[in-house]
C-alpha cells in the first residue's frame, strides 16, 4: 500500500517539477515576451506534453497582450530526469494543437513579433515543428483595432539535412480569406530571414479587403477598386 501512495505521490510531483521546468524552459527561449504553462505531464524517454500554453507581451502602461496560446503543446525526443532537470533534452518533433497567434502592427510600422528572439543552441539538431489547425489573427494598432484573421491553417517545418540551419516550410489553408492558400519556401531557424513562394487561389476581394492589406503593409494601396474572385501568386523574402 505504501509503495502505491510512493507511486501516485511521484507521478503527480513529477509532473508538477515538469511545469515549473517547461515554463522556465519557454521564457529563456522567448524573451522579452513572458510564457505560461497551465500544467505539463512527462513521459521518461518520449517527452513532454504541455497544457494551455500562453506566451504574451508585456506593454507600457497596459495590460500584457495575449500573443501565443496553444491548447496542446507536445514536445518529443529524448527525454529522461536528468536532461529535463539540465534544461538540455534532445528534441527531434514538436507539435501544436489549435495553436492561436496574434500578430501586431504597431503604430510605427513594426510587428510586435520582431521583438522576440528565440535563443537556440546552434550545435543542437533542429527538430521537425507541426502546426495543425492554428488560427492566426493580424490587429492594426494605427487603425482602431482593424483585424484580419486566417483560420484551419496548418504548416510544417522540416530541417534541412546539410547543417544549414534552415528549414523547409510547407503552409497551407482551406476555406478562409481564400479558397485554397500555399505557401512554401525556407527560413533560417533563428528568424534571420526567409524566401517563400506563396498561391492563394478564390481570394474573394472587396475594396474594404483591399484596403485592409494595404494598411497591414501586405498589398500595394491604389485607387481603383478591385472586387470579385480573384488568384494571387508570388514571392517574399527577408535576408538577415
Amino acid at each position: 500500500m505504501l509503495a502505491i501512495a510512493l507511486a501516485v505521490f511521484l507521478y503527480f510531483r513529477l509532473d508538477d517539477e515538469a511545469q515549473r521546468l517547461c515554463e522556465a524552459a519557454l521564457n529563456r527561449h522567448c524573451e522579452p515576451f513572458v510564457a505560461r504553462v497551465g500544467a505539463a505531464r512527462f513521459t521518461p524517454g518520449k517527452g513532454v506534453t504541455m497544457y494551455n500554453v500562453e506566451i504574451v507581451e508585456r506593454l507600457q502602461w497596459r495590460p500584457p497582450r495575449g500573443v501565443v496560446q496553444i491548447d496542446e503543446l507536445q514536445v518529443h525526443g529524448q527525454f529522461d530526469i536528468g536532461t529535463l532537470l539540465r534544461g538540455a533534452p534532445v528534441v527531434s518533433r514538436i507539435v501544436a494543437k489549435s495553436p492561436r497567434l496574434a500578430v501586431t502592427r504597431r503604430e510605427n510600422g513594426t510587428w510586435n513579433l520582431t521583438d522576440l528572439k528565440l535563443k537556440c543552441d546552434p550545435t543542437a539538431p533542429l527538430p521537425r515543428v507541426e502546426l495543425h489547425n492554428a488560427t492566426v489573427l493580424l490587429a492594426n494598432e494605427a487603425a482602431d483595432g482593424q483585424s484580419l484573421g486566417v483560420n484551419h491553417l496548418n504548416a510544417t517545418f522540416d530541417p534541412v539535412a546539410d547543417g544549414s540551419r534552415l528549414f523547409n516550410i510547407t503552409i497551407s489553408a482551406r476555406d478562409t480569406l481564400t479558397k485554397s492558400l500555399e505557401v512554401r519556401g525556407t527560413a533560417a531557424a533563428d528568424g534571420s530571414g526567409f524566401r517563400v513562394e506563396y498561391q492563394a487561389d478564390g481570394l474573394q476581394s472587396t475594396p474594404a479587403l483591399t484596403a485592409t492589406l494595404a494598411d497591414f503593409g501586405l498589398a500595394p494601396r491604389t485607387t481603383i477598386p478591385l472586387q470579385g474572385v480573384v488568384s494571387l501568386k508570388g514571392e517574399a523574402s527577408r535576408s538577415g
